[in-house]
């Protein structure tokens, strides 16, 4: 007898995630040089790793600075280039699983929290509903006016949801 698709989809979906929890655990580490996939999402060691408590703007989601556009996306892409040029990345996965085979972590050049920069470098935003770590540094661009917030945004995970992703992080 034929299984529904909806069945299927279902252990499908189950396989993938198991998969995942056994690629990574919390507090495994991924080192070495990185390579920047998005604004907030990098590839270490062969792991594609979402910065974890941090999530910032979307390919081909743009900001507004006095009525001009301005491609916030590609700034944030472009911050994190150049906070992982050239030196090894240290990622700590922090065990939160995600049906894509990524995992989110807190990374680290040297001494620099690379998830930390990007909020208080305003090109990231501290991501709440993860963790409340680097609120403080977005207060900090926030009080200065960079980054995002020298212009009009729409949050990213507001963003993903208007436009009818699946998830919202």
């Amino acid at each position: 007898m034929r299984k529904p698709l909806k069945y299927t989809l279902v252990i499908a979906f189950a396989m993938i995630c198991c998969m995942n929890a056994a690629t990574a655990d919390q507090g495994d580490t991924f080192t070495g040089m990185a390579r920047v996939i998005d604004s907030d999402m990098l590839e270490v060691d062969g792991q594609r790793i979402i910065l974890f408590g941090v999530d910032a703007m979307d390919r081909n989601q743009t900001c507004t600075i006095d009525g001009k556009v301005w491609d916030c996306w590609a700034v944030g892409a472009r911050e994190l280039q150049i906070l992982v040029a050239n030196e090894p990345v240290s990622c700590t996965d922090q065990g939160i699983p995600d049906p894509f085979l990524r995992i989110y972590a807190r990374c680290q050049v040297g001494n620099v929290d690379l998830n930390e920069a990007l909020v208080r470098s305003g090109l990231a935003l501290a991501f709440r509903r993860q963790s409340k770590d680097y609120v403080e540094a977005e207060k900090a661009a926030k009080k200065d006016r960079i980054g995002l917030w020298k212009a009009e945004f729409i949050a990213p995970w507001k963003w993903r949801l208007m436009r009818g992703a699946p998830t919202a992080r």
